[in-house]
């Protein structure tokens, strides 16, 4: 969860700070559409053929290359100055996210005892909300204090939610393994690592 809280306070920053910093370097909101466009377009052409490949592979290490991506992304932003490069930073982190959210949920759904996964999944769109509050608001913040500084910040942010994402382990008895009767819930069950 600490790793998804991380990765989706940089992700949130494409709907405040990068707005803001497409403005500060000459282009209009049209130009922003694009580069959002260019997100949903690449989305839409690629996603299925990147899951298909990815839910193949192991979940964390696929899930650490998506967060590093996203990272790099937008780490890379603060170097984008012309719309090419905007562009190219976009299709960095939407790559990202295309290999990280599918296997996020089924590692989720995978990590959970079956009995618990719905809990476990409602935690995990915790962590997506808590960050899409945190993100916009820090993001806004911190961007004020120099946007390269910022962006390289988001780009560390990244490498950090993939290096825990790395870390995280599973207790034994955790998983699709442990499918059993339901029994009674206990504190340990709240712990996602």
């Amino acid at each position: 969860m600490a790793a998804s809280v991380l990765l989706f306070f940089v992700y949130f920053q494409q709907q405040s700070t990068l707005p803001i910093y497409v403005r500060d370097n000459g282009f209009t909101n049209a130009d922003f559409g694009l580069l959002l466009a260019l997100n949903g377009v690449i989305v839409l052409l690629f996603e299925l053929p990147i899951s298909a490949i990815t839910m193949r592979h192991a979940k964390k290490p696929t899930i650490a290359l998506g967060f590093l991506l996203v990272g790099l992304g937008f780490g890379l932003t603060g170097f984008a100055h012309g719309f090419a490069a905007l562009a190219a930073t976009v299709a960095v982190w939407t790559l990202g996210e295309m290999i990280a959210a599918p296997v996020s949920y089924a590692y989720v759904a995978d990590l959970a005892p079956e009995h618990l996964r719905g809990r476990y999944q409602g935690l995990y769109g915790l962590a997506f909300g808590i960050a899409a509050i945190a993100g916009p608001a820090g993001g806004t913040i911190l961007y004020g204090h120099g946007a390269r500084g910022f962006w390289a910040l988001c780009g560390a942010l990244g490498l950090l939610a993939a290096l825990v994402a790395l870390g995280t382990h599973e207790r034994p008895g955790h998983g699709r393994h442990r499918i059993g009767a339901a029994r009674p819930l206990t504190p340990t069950d709240w712990s996602l690592g």
